[in-house]
């Protein structure tokens, strides 16, 4: 599943939830169903994704050393 589609599926649930209160009380969720919306419509429109899959141990201990900032991070020249 995608992340846009994991927004779309909030989303309902949230207009489901919704429907369960008073209007004044289910206008929030509804505005937030429809922001979710909004966000998965910018999602498959430009192609973006917000996260990739986690990595795995093996893959995070391929990955280079992660850099020390400040005067430490400096080598000497």
């Amino acid at each position: 599943m995608t992340n846009a589609a994991a927004l779309r599926e909030k989303a309902a649930d949230l207009r489901i939830l919704a429907r369960d209160y008073a209007p004044d009380v289910g206008l929030p969720l509804a505005m937030k169903a429809t922001a979710l919306e909004r966000l998965a419509a910018d999602l498959e429109r430009n192609g973006l994704e917000r996260r990739q899959p986690p990595l795995t141990l093996k893959e995070r201990a391929a990955l280079p050393p992660g850099r020390v900032f400040g005067r430490r991070g400096l080598s000497p020249a």
